[in-house]
């Protein structure tokens, strides 16, 4: 059974089509409007957002920024290893690495170093290669910003890349990959909107779950990798308020829904902040949200089985079938996709 529904959600994608950097402006890129009511779908350019957007919508943004969280160590034995940041407490550090490490190993990096204490479902949980309260100013210093795995030929300087992997509106630092969908505004097209809809942000770190594949027993108990979240009481009133008032909700990317439908479903309307295990597939659907922005999911991804759960498994084959016939950009740099109630 796991088998058969991962497979329902595979699809083939043109190498060509998995977009090796970003649009230039921004919102030049592609945006395919889809209705669900009609099944109809448009095709237009992410500029026109405003001409397509429900009157007297919320729109929900997530203000989290991405880390410069890659960093390459040197191994006692000479070699070099690029570790991946994951999170910290005050006197641990978390990395997920793509060898394997083992307890004891030493690690450095300039003047700084990390011993692996264990391993872990997460990673490995080592010592802190700086104070915890200057951890941050040390991955600025050594890190570099982790582009997704896809993104393979990427003609981008690190300086282009830490401005382009990052969207206009981010404040909250403590993800290792973009809220993508939010990548196509401007600091223009974001005050358009902002004068014609009420926009409010929530907060939820990615962590590198995002990219992981579904598994068997993730599949079985209907969780997904935890991720960190936040919501003030200016937000949570907002997003009350809304849903009260039979207003078109938006959410501006997966990250986005699934705070939402998390705070929905535990009925947690206060300022608070937590950690979410949500994974939304069909045959559930959204309690909350009535639309959204999103990229082009990989395949077999939880967050295209997300996206299922909003328009059914079917259109979402459909709507893809339509975005690879005329060539759309696909994934982290890619185009969007607008759902429409």
């Amino acid at each position: 059974m796991p088998d058969d529904i991962l497979t329902s959600y595979d699809y083939a994608l043109p190498e060509e089509l998995v977009a090796q950097w970003p649009a230039s402006p921004r919102d030049t890129a592609r945006l395919l409007v889809y209705r669900k009511t009609t099944g109809d779908i448009t095709d237009t350019t992410f500029s026109r957002l405003g001409d397509f957007l429900p009157p007297h919508a919320l729109i929900v943004l997530n203000d989290t920024k991405v880390l410069p969280a890659r960093v390459a160590f040197t191994k006692s034995t000479g070699g070099t290893v690029a570790l991946l940041y994951i999170s910290h407490t005050d006197t641990t550090s978390l990395w997920w690495s793509p060898k394997p490490l083992k307890a004891g190993d030493t690690l450095s990096c300039g003047s700084h170093a990390i011993t692996v204490i264990e391993r872990t479902a997460d990673g490995y949980t080592c010592s802190l290669p700086a104070p915890a309260e200057e951890l941050f100013s040390f991955l600025e210093t050594y890190g570099t910003t982790p582009l997704p795995p896809y993104i393979k030929h990427s003609p981008l300087s690190e300086s282009e890349a830490r401005a382009e992997y990052q969207t206009v509106f981010a404040q909250e630092q403590g993800s290792v990959a973009a809220p993508t969908a939010s990548l196509h505004f401007t600091p223009e097209l974001l005050e358009r909107i902002k004068k014609e809809y009420e926009v409010v942000s929530v907060t939820l770190h990615v962590n590198r779950g995002t990219f992981a594949p579904v598994t068997d027993t993730q599949l079985a108990q209907h969780t997904l990798h935890s991720e960190w979240y936040r919501i003030t009481q200016s937000a949570a009133d907002a997003i009350r308020s809304a849903r009260d008032a039979h207003r078109p909700i938006i959410a501006v990317g997966t990250t986005a829904i699934r705070v939402l439908e998390t705070i929905a479903h535990y009925e947690r309307w206060e300022a608070h902040t937590g950690t979410t295990t949500l994974f939304m597939r069909p045959p559930q659907s959204p309690q909350l949200i009535t639309g959204c922005i999103t990229n082009f999911h990989v395949p077999r991804s939880s967050l295209l089985m997300l996206i299922a759960s909003i328009i059914g498994r079917n259109e979402l084959m459909r709507i893809y079938a339509h975005a690879i016939t005329e060539r759309y950009r696909f994934y982290s740099f890619g185009d969007a996709m607008l759902i429409l109630p």
